[in-house]
């Protein structure tokens, strides 16, 4: 009966690391993700705003459209011929395959 507070603390402090490397495993996947969707966003905004200067490139976030589809927007300010104004590339893509859907990309 002594060693119960023993192994009870033990189990709660193994479980409490195991937390913390699946915590990092997961935000490691979501990071090269990430960086996928984010060049595919990229390349898109400098076709449609050719000649242009892009500035102040910001991850907005993701969104679940359904099972079959994810959503990441991209937001980036836009500078030509003494205009300024925002843009959006959002890339849709397939969760389970990583195949992309489509991309959208237009001015605020």
């Amino acid at each position: 009966m002594k060693r119960f507070p023993f192994v009870l603390t033990l189990f709660f402090c193994v479980l409490l690391l195991a937390s913390f490397s699946i915590k990092s495993f997961s935000e490691e996947g979501q990071s090269v993700a990430y960086d996928r969707w984010k060049k595919i966003a990229w390349g898109a905004l400098e076709d449609k705003f050719k000649g242009s200067e892009l500035t102040e490139y910001k991850y907005i976030g993701r969104t679940e459209v359904n099972k079959e589809q994810t959503k990441d927007v991209f937001r980036v300010t836009v500078k030509r011929n003494n205009e300024t104004y925002s843009a959006h590339a959002e890339v849709y893509f397939d969760p389970l395959t990583k195949n992309i859907i489509a991309i959208n990309v237009f001015r605020l």
